[in-house]
């Protein structure tokens, strides 16, 4: 009887929910944030012949109501509201009729400046001559660094950097100090990392980076068509994006809170529903999530998801520049994890 319960046993659907920041053709992406426009559509093409793509609002719902997902489950994010999500990705997703959610930071919202961190890319990685010495005062702490030969960009090196990826190791002593600098960013306010970004930018010779469009957030008006569309969802993404685990309770608490009203009054679209910026998180970022009533939160984990899933810690899958045939590779085994 055993052995019979055990080969009438149904297996338990998964869903993969994969992650999305950039659609746009970029030179230089160490973390691996962007995806072109040809492979994307090449990837809604596979999810929509092969797969069932699903929003966030109904795995959520699976969750609560432990309700069977449906076979080979997918859902669409994309985090940190880039303007070329609404100028080449929204297009292709309502081409192929395929739902997405997006995470949206609303701080910068309608703002022509880089999102975090991304500055130090075009300053440190782009920058055709540096000084050789760098020395700031970081969060009273100060940071001396020599650059060395590697100040002026050669050839040689502009094609390392565009191979390179975050988690190896720096070619050179320009990715070095990124990596630093970044590193040394984490724990400041969203005033105190503008301010250092502005100094780190006045020490390299720059009064204004130049940087196409689409590396803009989007703008309200751009928000708000997105969100007004029935296939897409806007979620939680804080405020301006910080690393939460490196702040206190009462800040992360603001910084989620305060995104929560700024989505709510935006539109009717707005789902209940978080993205830590980064991946980001500790005891005090679920004991927030947990008071503020939300209904999921979502992790930069690599994890599909099943009934049993903590909704507070739901995993997801970066999704790199990948032509179709190789995200159904992985999408497949994936499924299995």
């Amino acid at each position: 009887m055993g052995w019979l319960n055990k080969v009438n046993l149904k297996p338990q659907r998964k869903v993969v929910v994969l992650m999305y920041h950039r659609i746009a053709d970029v030179t230089i992406d160490p973390w691996q944030l962007a995806v072109s426009p040809a492979n994307f559509e090449q990837h809604l093409q596979v999810l929509k012949k092969e797969f069932t793509i699903i929003p966030c609002s109904q795995l959520i719902s699976c969750l609560q109501t432990k309700s069977d997902f449906p076979k080979r489950g997918v859902c669409l994010t994309f985090d940190d509201g880039y303007r070329d999500n609404y100028e080449f990705a929204k297009p292709l997703l309502e081409k192929y009729e395929c739902p997405a959610t997006f995470f949206i930071p609303n701080n910068y919202i309608g703002q022509k400046q880089y999102i975090g961190t991304d500055e130090l890319i075009p300053i440190l990685l782009s920058t055709p001559q540096l000084p050789t010495i760098f020395s700031l005062s970081i969060n009273q702490e100060v940071l001396n660094f020599d650059l060395g030969t590697d100040s002026f960009l050669t050839d040689v090196q502009k094609e390392k950097q565009k191979v390179w990826l975050g988690l190896n190791a720096p070619p050179n002593k320009r990715c070095e100090l990124y990596l630093i600098l970044r590193e040394r960013l984490k724990a400041l306010s969203f005033r105190n990392l503008r301010t250092v970004l502005d100094e780190i930018r006045l020490w390299a010779g720059i009064t204004k980076i130049t940087q196409i469009s689409e590396s803009y957030p989007m703008t309200r008006q751009q928000l708000k068509d997105l969100a007004n569309y029935p296939l897409f969802e806007i979620g939680l993404h804080t405020v301006t994006h910080p690393f939460l685990s490196f702040h206190t309770k009462e800040v992360q608490l603001k910084e989620i809170a305060e995104n929560k009203i700024w989505l709510q009054n935006l539109n009717n679209t707005y789902r209940n529903i978080l993205a830590y910026p980064y991946g980001d998180f500790n005891e005090d970022t679920i004991a927030v999530v947990s008071s503020l009533k939300l209904d999921a939160a979502f992790t930069t984990n690599a994890k599909s998801i099943n009934l049993d899933s903590n909704p507070y810690s739901l995993g997801r899958f970066q999704v790199n520049n990948w032509d179709g045939k190789t995200l159904k590779h992985n999408l497949l085994d994936w499924l299995k994890k």
